[in-house]
């Protein structure tokens, strides 16, 4: 305790004279105590620990405004205030923090702490997705697959994003092949000529029988239509059109 008091000491003086490493080495202290290794709270200070954060936030250090900004943010021995962590996401974002545009991102989505702002989220989206972040390349593959936000529809910028995932790894989503395999194979039906196209007589419609996982059976009519324009008979949801680009109708 007593060398941590000393360290206080020397770290405080040059702090208050706007020494950076000062600065961030008192929030360092402040937040985790004299103990480090038995966990004792002797010298913890929480709130002390935030002020010095944000003073080497306010000199320009990226880490220091990430590490306010989710104080802020989650009211880390300091009250909660959204709009003060926003701003130093954002400024930290401004400086290529990755951690900091994503939750911006996010924020931007959901409305959390500012007004919402589909068009801004996109934006630090598409930043996280140049950077190679593999949860904002399908974000933004996916608003522009499907025309989501108010942004047109783009299969060429949808297929863009998407491509850069793997659809054969296991923590790939789970329609990224089937949105794959559409965008690479469109169907033009402007050339499908009238009596090319099988439509069904009569649609499935019984919804009074009950078949288990294990046994689905099969409809005398079609139950679906697959992507690539082929229908499905099966009485079951599970795997249908899996090989065939994904269920485009129900019926």
């Amino acid at each position: 305790m007593k060398n941590f008091n000393h360290q206080l000491s020397h770290h405080y003086k040059k702090a208050v004279q706007g020494e950076l490493s000062s600065q961030k080495e008192l929030a360092r202290l402040y937040s985790r105590g004299a103990d480090l290794f038995f966990s004792n709270n002797n010298g913890k200070n929480l709130h002390t620990s935030a002020y010095w954060y944000e003073q080497a936030a306010k000199q320009g250090d990226m880490d220091c405004q990430f590490t306010i900004a989710n104080i802020y943010e989650n009211g880390i021995g300091i009250q909660v205030n959204l709009q003060n962590a926003n701003y130093w996401y954002y400024q930290a974002s401004l400086q290529g923090d990755s951690l900091s545009q994503h939750r911006l991102a996010q924020n931007f989505e959901n409305g959390n702490g500012i007004t919402q702002s589909y068009q801004d989220a996109m934006y630090w989206y598409t930043k996280l997705a140049e950077q190679g972040n593999k949860q904002a390349i399908y974000k933004v593959g996916v608003v522009y697959d499907d025309g989501l936000w108010g942004f047109t529809e783009n299969n060429e910028l949808a297929l863009f994003w998407l491509d850069k995932l793997d659809p054969n790894n296991k923590n790939s989503p789970f329609d990224l092949r089937s949105r794959l395999i559409i965008l690479k194979n469109p169907i033009d039906l402007s050339k499908v000529q009238a009596n090319q196209i099988q439509i069904p007589q009569q649609q499935y419609t019984n919804t009074n029988k009950y078949y288990s996982s294990e046994h689905y059976g099969y409809s005398k009519e079609p139950t679906a239509q697959c992507w690539d324009g082929t229908y499905s008979y099966s009485l079951g949801k599970r795997g249908v059109c899996s090989r065939h680009g994904g269920v485009k109708y129900w019926f």
